[in-house]
């Protein structure tokens, strides 16, 4: 064994790097731990980049082992940075996983070898890392926090590369609390940042920033244009997992526009390749605007069963708001094959879900609940839930972040119109405004048309104004 280690280990050329776990193993049979714990090392670096999971914690396991289970006081540095590079491996491989808890204990280890090694960068690193995780799972406060502490150890550490990353994700965290102007000034000066710095792949993260805070503003074309700019530039690079949540995010506008051909494109090339990578904990967004298309052209049982996946993933992942999303589609799903019960119950899990964290999508659960008390003819159960958002609307609130701000105007109507509530008209004129003043943003006819005629709420908001009570034959 400690020949064949020596003669693998002298292999130079292409394939090389090809035996680098067969080289490890045969060290660790030779009883050679510390050639072995190296080879390991470098076979579950080589792994990951490769998105082969599990060869990557197997790699990582065996070589903890030969470490001992946590850095100990005599350790030495050649040691902890093996450590270091190993739960490195790790933390990032749970991460695309969605394995939180395992997740956040690596993190754990990671920062104490960081503070113990004083070092700044790794400071910085493992608090961009922390604040990922927090947006993951819908602590927006939180991944604010964190991109502070981010930002200000990468400054100290004059990394430019760690600070612009923290500075997107800063932005991010602000849009995302509904600080939409202050996360777009910062997300664009940042892009210009890293364009003058030459970073790529950190210019590829605010235009993403800037798609998700474009959706946030309901500026369709916004969204599609940084999307796009995204996806080629991350194809470019060949970073095949951020390619694929922009792909995520250029379906969801081309749904929004109603142009559902090339929003299934984008939306199952993203999904395939969130699979390839296993990156699981990103799957539930795609899935859940598939069921929405799948509902809108009418294939119901497959509407129901991607929201379900959604659902499933986005549970595992411990991720908040993507369980907000998949129980929001999953009841839309169930509510338009009658099951009007289990819509009911998937609405109800969504607003429990997000009165925990404030999000903007309560608003989405409270119309769906709505639209199953009027389905179930309990006109007093959907005014009641109306009443909640008119009342956030007439404090100054708005549907900003909400999945279908549409949606939820139409709901609002379509109950006081049933109930016989003057407020009705005031509210269909609001809805018909709104979707006036989105169609007037976008500047290709055909896209327009589109989205007027094709995505379902907009085109019944067209229809109840055109057929108001009181309006003029030829009027407006």
């Amino acid at each position: 064994h400690a020949r064949a280690a020596a003669w693998l280990a002298s292999l130079i050329g292409a394939r090389a790097s090809d035996f680098i776990g067969a080289t490890a193993e045969h060290y660790d049979k030779a009883g050679d731990s510390a050639n072995a714990c190296e080879y390991y090392t470098r076979a579950a670096e080589q792994a990951r980049k490769r998105y082969a999971h599990e060869a990557t914690l197997g790699y990582v396991g065996r070589a903890l082992e030969l470490l001992g289970a946590s850095a100990g006081a005599g350790e030495g540095a050649e040691q902890r940075e093996l450590r270091w590079r190993l739960l490195d491996a790790r933390e990032r491989t749970l991460d695309l996983q969605g394995r939180r808890p395992e997740q956040r204990a690596d993190l754990d280890e990671l920062e104490r070898l960081a503070e113990g090694l004083a070092d700044d960068r790794r400071r910085a690193d493992l608090a961009t890392r922390r604040c990922l995780l927090a947006g993951r799972s819908g602590d927006y406060a939180g991944q604010e926090a964190a991109a502070r502490r981010a930002m200000a150890l990468a400054e100290q550490a004059q990394d430019d590369k760690l600070r612009l990353n923290a500075k997107r994700l800063l932005a991010d965290a602000l849009a995302r609390q509904g600080y939409t102007v202050a996360g777009k000034a910062m997300a664009l000066d940042g892009l210009a940042q890293a364009r003058a710095h030459g970073l790529r792949g950190i210019e590829s993260r605010f235009l993403n920033a800037l798609t998700v805070i474009a959706g946030r503003q309901s500026d369709l074309v916004a969204m599609i244009e940084t999307s796009q700019q995204a996806v080629l530039l991350r194809r470019e690079l060949g970073d095949r997992r951020n390619e694929a949540i922009g792909l995520g995010s250029l379906g969801s506008g081309w749904l929004e526009l109603g142009e559902f051909a090339r929003a299934r494109r984008a939306l199952e090339e993203g999904l395939r390749l969130h699979r390839a990578v296993g990156d699981r904990g990103m799957e539930p967004i795609i899935l859940a605007n598939l069921s929405q298309l799948a509902l809108w052209q009418g294939e119901l049982s497959m509407a129901n069963a991607q929201a379900q996946q959604a659902l499933d993933l986005a549970v595992a992942a411990q991720a908040a708001d993507l369980q907000a999303l998949a129980l929001w589609s999953l009841g839309n799903a169930e509510l338009a094959v009658g099951q009007v019960a289990q819509a009911g119950v998937a609405f109800e899990r969504a607003q429990a879900v997000t009165q925990a964290t404030g999000s903007a999508l309560r608003h989405d659960a409270v119309a769906g609940l709505a639209r199953v008390a009027r389905s179930s003819d309990d006109a007093a159960g959907a005014l009641q839930a109306v009443e909640s958002l008119l009342a956030h609307l007439q404090g100054g609130g708005t549907l900003d972040g909400t999945l279908g701000p549409r949606l939820i105007e139409l709901t609002c109507y379509q109950v006081l119109i049933q109930a016989g509530d003057a407020r009705a008209g005031e509210v269909l004129a609001r809805a018909h405004a709104g979707l006036l003043e989105r169609a007037a943003t976008i500047n290709d006819d055909a896209l327009r048309q589109s989205f007027l005629d094709k995505v379902p709420e907009n085109r019944e908001i067209a229809t109840a104004w055109a057929a108001r009570p009181g309006r003029q034959p030829g009027g407006d």
